[in-house]
């Protein structure tokens, strides 16, 4: 027989067992939301995991923001441009040439007859031509004899004989030939625009004078499109050319002529 002892002795393991085995088989125990009940949940229903947030990014969130924030206080704008930047290519800065007609039947556009100017035949040998804030120069030395005491001495002077300013732009508007004297030459002579037959040989980047109306005037180019006058623009900047087989220098000015007495 078994005693009553055993018996609960029995019952109280045979209660712990299957306690244990109940506690072993439910994965979690949760309290409702409303603290109503206990839920047992699955693996489906587990909250995913969050992930950490390390040290350095909460540093660098932070020094971000206030970078930011001093950004916009300085007026600097208030948000950042986060857009990948593309580089601003780099255009040559030199100004497009101008667009001029090539003229191949010119005429020489006198104001009256072709009169030649009486200055040619005065003008002085030893003229120096001489550039000086934008106005090129042409003077000449005098010597003169001065009586100092009981002795003489040479006194040498400059005698400026005009001023021709200097131009890299042309007018909107065409001026006549007042005469043959359109330009002086490098060494500070005339240039006579019914010589042209002297300049027909020379390159398209040589120098054989300056206008009266302050362009730079260069050798032949039958390549470049010149206008009415004569002028192209190089760079630029306008200046004159002298046509293969034509009878003169300059068809016009582009430009208001100086006027040269002396």
């Amino acid at each position: 027989m078994i005693r009553t002892r055993d018996f609960i002795l029995y019952l109280l393991c045979l209660f712990f067992v299957v306690l244990a085995a109940v506690y072993t088989g439910v994965s979690d125990l949760k309290v409702s939301q409303f603290g109503l009940g206990f839920i047992f949940s699955d693996s489906s229903m587990d909250t995913p995991p969050v992930k950490a947030q390390k040290p350095d990014d909460v540093f660098n969130r932070e020094s971000r923001i206030a970078q930011l924030r001093e950004k916009i206080s300085n007026g600097d704008g208030d948000r950042e441009d986060l857009s990948p930047s593309v580089p601003t290519p780099v255009t040559d800065q030199v100004p497009p040439e101008e667009e001029t007609e090539n003229v191949s039947d010119r005429t020489a556009q006198y104001c009256n007859t072709a009169a030649n100017s009486a200055l040619v035949a005065v003008w002085p040998s030893n003229v120096v031509l001489q550039e000086v804030e934008g106005v090129r120069m042409g003077y000449v030395t005098e010597v003169e004899e001065v009586v100092v005491g009981s002795s003489t001495e040479l006194e040498r002077t400059q005698k400026v004989l005009f001023e021709i300013p200097v131009r890299y732009t042309s007018a909107a508007y065409t001026t006549c030939l007042p005469d043959t004297l359109v330009g002086i030459t490098p060494s500070g002579q005339p240039l006579i625009n019914t010589n042209a037959s002297q300049y027909q040989a020379t390159a398209a980047n040589m120098l054989i004078g300056y206008s009266r109306d302050g362009f730079a005037i260069y050798g032949v180019d039958e390549d470049a499109a010149l206008d009415a006058c004569g002028g192209t623009v190089v760079s630029g900047v306008y200046r004159y050319h002298i046509r293969a087989n034509e009878a003169f220098i300059l068809g016009c000015y582009s430009h208001i002529p100086t006027p040269i007495n002396f």
